[in-house]
């Protein structure tokens, strides 16, 4: 999973090269750095698939691994990625239990924040997180807002109540991570509810 970030970052910064690259050769010519770097991004595209069909390849070659990967990935929201990083953060759900561990883990729980008696501050999330898995499921609670019923009805009820969207996003993060331990737990799959 670590080598699938490192070649994810490194597709990021380059399509932000190209981006930057596009600009700039509007007032000097640099068109041959904006091929090259068009280049390196495809390679490293065919790389990052390369990997994710590796661990997808290892996932189903394990029958345990198999079931709760086909579970959870029907949660919506849940993609390939989700999956198998919840997969190999909780190894195959023997590591964590208990759903809001796993959440406080991946840095969806917010704590207060105090100094002693007298300095008190916003709620904040703990710096020692998995912050990359914590970004997978930020990026499938916006999925799941745009196509899942009942959570889009969540997120624009507390976005109307004034709530910050980013605050309601990381809740919504929190309900994927009850999700998964959901179905994960009991037999049955996902069943997708009328708002």
């Amino acid at each position: 999973m670590k080598s699938r970030s490192c070649y994810s970052n490194i597709s990021v910064q380059l399509k932000n090269a190209i981006k930057a690259n596009k600009v700039a050769n509007k007032s000097m010519n640099i068109v041959d750095e904006v091929k090259e770097d068009q280049e390196t991004l495809a390679y490293f595209k065919v790389k990052l698939k390369r990997i994710e069909k590796k661990m997808l390849d290892i996932v189903k070659s394990t029958k345990e691994l198999k079931i709760n990967y086909d579970k959870i990935t029907k949660v919506i929201g849940v993609g390939p990625v989700i999956g198998i990083s919840c997969i190999i953060e909780t190894r195959n759900f023997t590591r964590f239990y208990n759903p809001r561990k796993f959440g406080c883990h991946c840095g969806l729980a917010p704590f207060p924040y105090s100094s002693g008696s007298s300095v008190r501050g916003k709620t904040r999330t703990s710096n020692l997180c998995n912050k990359t898995l914590k970004g997978f499921l930020f990026k499938g609670a916006w999925t799941a807002i745009q196509h899942d019923p009942q959570l889009k009805t969540y997120y624009n009820r507390k976005i109307l109540e004034g709530k910050n969207k980013f605050g309601v996003a990381n809740a919504v993060a929190f309900k994927l991570v009850l999700r998964i331990f959901a179905v994960v737990k009991r037999d049955e799959p996902f069943v997708k509810l009328v708002a």
